[in-house]
């Protein structure tokens, strides 16, 4: 993968991470990060729905349901 390819991954997972920031570090240093969130995303799915869904309206400020 190149380093574009990289931060483009990253940036499915972390929505508000800067891209010129990220720039900052090697493509090693990137993978490390995007295996993190990786293995984070696939621990999220094994564990099932989250027994806290619905109890939030998400509109940009949680609210109680």
């Amino acid at each position: 993968m190149t380093k574009r390819e990289i931060i483009d991954g990253i940036l499915r997972f972390n929505r508000s991470a800067d891209p010129g920031f990220l720039s900052q570090f090697n493509s090693v240093e990137l993978a490390e990060y995007l295996d993190h969130l990786e293995a984070a995303e696939r621990t999220v799915i094994a564990r099932g729905p989250s027994p806290w869904e619905g109890t939030f309206e998400y509109d940009g400020v949680p609210q109680y349901a």
